[in-house]
């Protein structure tokens, strides 16, 4: 009668210990990955002026405080009255860039925070919004992360966008493309899904955040 031969059995301490290692390069790499993450997040801020210390074009930069300004002086009166309006008082409210100027002047009440400091928060937070969604979008189009990372910033720092920086609200908005795109489909998604509700809501949310931020990047975001 033949005999099969004997299991070989690796010790269980070995085992833990591979299990462990692994872990270990996992935690390596995403760790590493987060690093360079943040590392792009940084360099992509740097390059349109929003460090601390470092600003945009004077111009815009003066125009957005002054008007973050006006709101803080007005303090609650800001919700029913304007400070950024053009032909007053026959002319109109001028309500590009509003999102950003009302979260400016929202961020002006935390401690420490001033008209100039608001808008730099405001405006770094909306390139942060476009860089993460810009990788969001590439992964869901099957790109690799350290592929995704890298286009997505270098997206937001190419030529035809750092010279929109300081073309008002404009460079904001398209900035805010990428976001804009990721919704989109992700709403499309929740309707194939059937959270019809969710996805109109969503929906109308950003086409106003799109619509009352910039009107060119808002035909470029339809377009898409």
């Amino acid at each position: 009668m033949a005999h099969s031969a004997p299991r070989l059995r690796r010790p269980v301490r070995e085992l833990i210990g591979d299990v462990v290692e692994r872990r270990r390069g996992v935690d390596r790499s995403r760790a590493l990955f987060g690093a360079s993450s943040v590392l792009a997040a940084l360099g992509v801020l740097y390059v349109h002026g929003f460090l601390p210390g470092m600003s945009q074009s004077a111009l815009t930069s003066t125009m957005s405080t002054g008007a973050i300004q006006c709101l803080r002086d007005q303090g609650v009166a800001s919700l029913w009255t304007w400070c950024m309006s053009v032909g007053v008082p026959i002319g109109a409210p001028k309500l590009t860039g509003l999102p950003q100027t009302y979260a400016g002047w929202l961020l002006t009440y935390l401690p420490g925070v001033d008209a100039w400091t608001g808008h730099q928060i405001s405006s770094g937070a909306c390139v942060v919004a476009g860089l993460v969604a810009g990788y969001l979008l590439l992964r869901r189009w099957g790109a690799p992360r350290w592929i995704a990372l890298l286009f997505a910033a270098a997206a937001l720092t190419s030529l035809n966008i750092v010279i929109l920086n300081g073309f008002g609200f404009t460079f904001v908005g398209y900035m805010l493309v990428p976001a804009y795109v990721l919704v989109a489909l992700t709403s499309l998604d929740w309707w194939s899904a059937g959270h019809g509700l969710r996805a109109a809501v969503v929906t109308v949310g950003v086409c106003l955040l799109m619509v009352f931020t910039d009107g060119y990047s808002h035909s470029s975001a339809r377009g898409s």
